[in-house]
């Protein structure tokens, strides 16, 4: 009995040796879209997630930074998520100087920085939901759940394709906002491609160059009122982790509503 209570004793020190040489057991920046225009200004949700899976007390600090939409680190901030279960934070009011559009990232650090009471939980990533809420009472809420890793550095040159996953009907949309998010170092660009379904004709395709870390967008305006179903697909001249623009569709109605591809 003794000998394994110094076996497991001595394993755990390696662990608590080897981890440090491993990393932090964060996957950080997670990106996405923040708006702030007329329509629409942008909430980030952010959960103590580690509180639902363990007892243990850990503090939790988040840092969000904030991009122009050509790629530069305009803000900042940290924030202290410990005592909480969740906070919710009002881009507009935390961060002055917001660019129209951009894009933010999320990054969380513990302390103790290596607990080995969660390392069942495995690698893990600062958990959040991104809101962009209406200034007017014309729509709701859009949320959007899906968040992809900021690259630390350049992308390949290697073209990459991404394809919607649904039809999209045109009927009764007056336009299409396409938000393209750039989450490497390089200067790359974007084509953006609407293709009927029935007539497998082109009815709209357009370019776009992007900087460094740059958010870009394309805009569709359906100005002869197509009412085809079509569908949709990006063309990236470099291979990034972050292929899923962000889509801001205006009905005639006026109503707007938001999903990523």
């Amino acid at each position: 009995m003794k000998i394994n209570t110094k076996l497991i004793k001595f394993k755990e020190s390696i662990i608590r040796a080897a981890i440090p040489l491993i990393g932090n057991i964060f996957k950080n920046r997670i990106m996405q879209l923040y708006i702030n225009d007329e329509n629409f200004k942008t909430f980030i949700y952010l959960n103590n997630f580690i509180k639902y899976f363990s007892l243990i007390n850990v503090e939790i600090k988040i840092t969000i930074k904030i991009y122009s939409l050509n790629g530069l680190l305009l803000k900042e901030k940290i924030f202290d998520i410990s005592k909480s279960s969740s906070i919710c934070i009002d881009l507009f009011k935390q961060f002055s100087g917001l660019d129209r559009h951009g894009y933010f990232t999320v990054s969380a650090n513990i302390n103790p920085r290596y607990n080995l009471k969660i390392k069942y939980l495995g690698s893990l990533s600062p958990q959040f939901m991104t809101v962009f809420v209406p200034r007017n009472n014309n729509s709701a809420p859009q949320m959007i759940h899906s968040h992809k890793r900021q690259q630390y550095s350049f992308a390949f040159k290697k073209p990459i394709t991404r394809h919607s996953s649904h039809i999209e009907n045109l009927d009764g949309v007056r336009a299409m906002s396409f938000y393209v998010l750039n989450s490497s170092r390089s200067s790359i660009s974007a084509n953006v491609v609407l293709i009927c379904v029935e007539t497998n004709c082109i009815i709209f395709n357009e370019s776009i160059d992007i900087e460094s870390y740059g958010t870009g967008l394309v805009k569709f305006n359906n100005r002869i009122n197509c009412r085809n179903k079509v569908s949709i697909k990006i063309k990236y001249s470099h291979y990034l982790s972050h292929t899923k623009p962000i889509i801001f569709r205006e009905k005639i109605s006026g109503i707007i509503s938001a999903n990523h591809l």
